[in-house]
């Protein structure tokens, strides 16, 4: 008779890397506006095994046409800075208030001017995210989605007629 230790390890073995290897997602809700409108929605990163010690991140938006986006850290973060040329976000988390197990993690606040019709997503350049380890933090993205609904029409004084 045969001993089933050795599969019962292997088996334990797989299931327990494929845990380690899971990646944390960012997500926020789609945004959908019209011209001329400001739609703030918060970002999110799912709960890490092991914590968030800070990031460095950028926004990357594929529709520039249709609105601009500006993304500000949230206070949650002891320091935090946005470059305003390159747009790059960094948080650093010094008092370990984002400790492993505490669920979702507000990363901070997307902020979008619709300008014009469209679709369009934004996406995080991560530069570095670490975690309470000092570990990189695997991170998946499906994208923030943004939608400016209407026409695009010519911008006017209100009260004052549209002339062709």
């Amino acid at each position: 008779m045969r001993s089933s230790l050795p599969i019962t390890f292997l088996l334990f073995a797989v299931i327990l890397s494929i845990g380690m290897v899971s990646a944390a997602e960012i997500f926020a809700e789609e945004i959908v506006c019209a011209p001329g409108e400001e739609k703030i929605v918060e970002v999110w990163l799912s709960d890490t095994a092991t914590g968030l010690a800070g990031y460095i991140m950028t926004p990357v938006f594929d529709g520039n046409e249709i609105a601009t986006v500006q993304f500000l850290p949230s206070e949650e973060f002891v320091l935090s800075n946005v470059d305003e040329e390159s747009m790059t976000a960094s948080a650093l988390d010094l008092y370990d208030a984002l400790s492993a197990g505490s669920g979702p993690i507000l990363l901070g606040t997307l902020q979008v001017s619709a300008l014009q019709a469209g679709e369009g997503a934004v996406y995080f350049e991560i530069i570095e995210m670490t975690d309470d380890m000092g570990d990189f933090v695997e991170v998946t993205q499906s994208g923030i989605k943004i939608q400016v609904l209407g026409e695009n029409v010519p911008f006017a004084i209100v009260g004052l007629p549209i002339r062709p």
